[in-house]
């Protein structure tokens, strides 16, 4: 049976190293696009980075963005699903935040905008972070004097970026203190090594959840889904899947999930198996 869905991860995966889609890649997908591939990405990332990525690629399925937080247009913004997090649960994870030293960044949204929130760098971590957003213009980025000021809008997201120690004991903490109501993903940035990233959101977000959401509004059976991905946070769209596609470069733990490991991202492999096997 001919997949209806194939729903690919962006960084580690379909991307190259260097977070650029290759030249073969893009001129394969806007080929198979055109064709009527009915393909869709799940990414940690926002619609406004998968745009940057991406660029032009006429991508027309609502795509699964910041880990499943949202499934939205990526072309329009409008989400057609939000999980954010309990109104309670910002304040309670800042308080932990600054008792480790740790301010986050606060993503949130009105339902209509989103919203990045900072007090600004406070290490080289969080300025690269700074850094990056203005230069692509982000206009959802804004610095502010007190972190709170997110908490008035729906949270979807706090992400605290520091050194690995430093995060593991905030993650314990945070567990400790709200376990069972929250999904966290501590893990080092590929693009600005020595930094860690943990991201915490509401327990109901992550890519296999997504992965379900789009296939129920698409009409579709997860078992008639193919997905691809490298790292932790793709593994419960791996298992929601039906048929589950690690790359070579992929985490140990993630390929044990899989149902077939490929050749690695700096190959162009996930292209090259949607080619074959279309």
């Amino acid at each position: 049976m001919t997949p209806a869905l194939f729903i690919t991860d962006l960084d580690g995966t379909l991307l190259r190293d260097d977070s650029t889609l290759s030249v073969r890649s893009s001129e394969a997908l806007q080929r198979m696009l055109a064709e009527g591939l009915p393909l869709s990405i799940a990414t940690a990332r926002s619609i406004v980075s998968i745009r940057e990525i991406l660029g032009d690629l006429p991508l027309t399925l609502p795509v699964i963005e910041n880990n499943g937080a949202f499934l939205s247009d990526l072309w329009t913004g409008e989400h057609f699903l939000i999980h954010d997090l309990p109104s309670h649960a910002p304040e309670e994870i800042l308080a932990l935040g600054i008792d480790h030293g740790c301010r986050p960044i606060v993503s949130s949204t009105d339902g209509r905008n989103d919203h990045l929130t900072c007090e600004g760098a406070r290490n080289e971590g969080m300025g690269w972070y700074v850094e990056n957003r203005s230069r692509y213009r982000d206009s959802r980025y804004r610095e502010v004097s007190d972190i709170r000021e997110a908490f008035e809008r729906r949270v979807t997201c706090l992400t605290f970026i520091e050194r690995q120690g430093v995060l593991e004991r905030l993650h314990a903490a945070l567990h400790s203190h709200l376990d069972g109501r929250l999904m966290m993903d501590l893990y080092e940035n590929r693009y600005s090594r020595g930094w860690w990233w943990l991201t915490v959101q509401d327990v109901a977000v992550s890519k296999g959840h997504g992965l379900r959401a789009l296939a129920e509004r698409l009409r579709v059976d997860p078992a008639n889904t193919v997905a691809f991905g490298d790292a932790s946070n793709d593994i419960p769209m791996l298992e929601a899947a039906g048929h589950a596609v690690a790359v070579a470069n992929a985490l140990d733990e993630v390929k044990a999930v899989a149902d077939e490991v490929i050749g690695s991202n700096e190959d162009d492999s996930v292209v090259g198996w949607l080619e074959g096997g279309c």
